[in-house]
């Protein structure tokens, strides 16, 4: 999990303006670090979240792949991101 939390730390850095990180997360123990760690760099100016819910499969995804637990959480660097780009992040990020 330390590894996890220096990744997240870093990443935003590394990103182009208007950069997008997707993160899949396989259990709880990543997905609440991952989303505070979007909401901290969001709290910053560093990172505007996509994905107020998390991104679940399908029921559909579900049945044909045994990954239940598989989530999806976006973000994008901050300082090049307009409302243009907010109301397509929710359609970018579907499944």
């Amino acid at each position: 999990m330390e590894e996890l939390g220096q990744f997240l730390s870093r990443t935003p850095a590394t990103l182009n303006s208007g950069g997008r990180l997707v993160v899949l997360t396989y259990h709880s123990g990543e997905d609440r670090p991952v989303k505070q760690a979007f909401q901290r760099a969001e709290r910053e100016g560093t990172l505007k979240v996509l994905t107020r819910h998390v991104i679940q499969p399908s029921e559909e995804e579900i049945s044909a792949n045994p990954l239940r637990e598989v989530r999806n959480c976006g973000a994008q660097k901050e300082s090049e991101y307009d409302a243009e780009t907010e109301k397509s992040a929710h359609t970018d990020f579907t499944p």
